[in-house]
């Protein structure tokens, strides 16, 4: 026996613990959230992702920031141009 759940479902947990059994969480948002989840501390770093600092405090618009952050990442075994 075990509770499989959606991560965002977070009172899962509590159930499980309640009853004693394992819990399986599992991520069922889109392929494209999971990615950016998974790699904004990069995007972050390399100042892709407009925030506080970058984009909005030049009040730029988002497209004419990323024209100038333009360049070539290296993201795991496939290259993308962002």
């Amino acid at each position: 026996d075990c509770i499989i759940s959606d991560v965002f479902v977070t009172w899962s947990s509590d159930v499980a613990t309640s009853f004693g059994l394992p819990l399986v969480s599992v991520y069922t948002a889109n392929a494209t959230s999971a990615s950016v989840l998974y790699h904004t501390r990069f995007l972050i770093d390399k100042g892709i992702i407009p925030f506080a600092g970058n984009a909005l405090k030049t009040k730029k618009k988002t497209s004419e920031f990323l024209d100038e952050k333009k360049e070539k990442l290296e993201l795991g075994s496939r290259s993308f141009e962002i």
